[in-house]
């Protein structure tokens, strides 16, 4: 009964200890660039260790402080013996130094906590951001804000989940490119970008530019939709770059079964290239690979684009054959 009552809060107190903890060393791996590399599992065995020591002598839990760290740092601390010196001064202190700190106003504490976390700061940074990536600018502000009215923890907290739906939105609706190929090569580009590329006739290229998951599988197929029925008539092949898909989930295949039929509905071949291998893998064992046909699944765009010219689906090339079929004495009538 009692572990039953205890475990939402154990489980709450050690989710928000690791966040601030993992929060910490990386703002201070980020401040001492190639000095030391954070080891996120060194880091959550080291807190899982002292809180099991701890609870022993009936301790409270064990986790990082931002202000002490900083005060630590800025104090010169650079291996883990600076801990040790810090305990034995704390625990000397306690023992025989506490009178002669009880009159010591909270002032001064505060303004060497202040001093030692004014170094942490790094206003560069933030106007790189504005400059670069507003979307994560504004999520510094409001993490810092969250941060300063209602405390360290629910800050880094915010952050954290702040930074989860950032990435989940940015995948929800991704960049969708419809690629040309460069004059003289088989380099394919985004043709918005090169004006330059060239768009062969009857054919469509489209690059997808996110894992295809659960998240932006509808918008997957709306894109698709769109471009489809914005060259209605005109489309006959249709090719998925998938270099930029580096994973892709149940969802994402029936997603991309859907575009196939749909496609097909619309007498409109359907191709793939560029699967990275653990995406490869999934189609063959999902079977989806055997439902596209092994014969629409390219290494490169190029061989695509060749294997479709040469399948006699292309527009010029049944132009050709008709051509072809009318000179053809054989076959006129008498």
């Amino acid at each position: 009964e009692a572990a039953r009552q205890l475990l939402p809060t154990v489980l709450t107190v050690t989710i928000i200890g690791l966040v601030e903890s993992i929060g910490i060393a990386k703002v201070l791996e980020a401040k001492h660039r190639g000095e030391y590399r954070v080891d996120a599992d060194k880091e959550f065995r080291a807190l899982g260790v002292s809180k099991i020591v701890g609870s022993f002598f009936q301790s409270m839990p064990t986790s990082a402080s931002f202000t002490r760290s900083a005060v630590n740092d800025d104090s010169g601390a650079r291996t883990p013996v600076a801990s040790l010196v810090t305990a034995l001064l704390i625990a000397l202190t306690l023992l025989f130094f506490t009178p002669l700190f009880f009159y010591l106003p909270e002032a001064i504490l505060a303004a060497i906590i202040l001093v030692a976390v004014g170094s942490l700061f790094e206003f560069q940074e933030a106007r790189r951001l504005w400059e670069v990536h507003r979307h994560d600018f504004y999520m510094l502000v409001l993490t810092f804000a969250i941060t300063l009215f209602a405390g360290i923890v629910t800050g880094v907290f915010a952050g954290v989940v702040l930074s989860i739906l950032l990435v989940l939105w940015r995948h929800s609706k991704p960049h969708v490119a419809v690629l040309g190929q460069l004059p003289d090569t088989p380099i394919y580009r985004n043709v918005s970008r090169f004006p330059e590329a060239v768009e062969h006739p009857g054919t469509l290229v489209l690059r997808f530019d996110a894992p295809l998951y659960f998240g932006n599988a509808q918008y997957f197929k709306d894109s698709i939709k769109d471009f489809v029925q914005a060259r209605q008539g005109e489309l006959d092949f249709l090719l998925l770059d998938a270099s930029s898909i580096s994973e892709m989930d149940s969802s994402g295949l029936h997603a991309l079964e859907d575009v196939h039929q749909f496609l097909r509905a619309q007498n409109i071949r359907f191709a793939v290239s560029g699967l990275i291998g653990p995406v490869r893998d999934l189609l063959a064992r999902s079977g989806m690979m055997e439902k596209l046909g092994h014969e629409n699944i390219f290494l490169t765009i190029q061989q695509g684009i060749d294997a479709f010219h040469h399948s006699g689906s292309h527009p010029s090339e049944r132009l050709r054959q008709a051509a072809v079929q009318a000179n053809d004495p054989k076959k006129k009538k008498p």
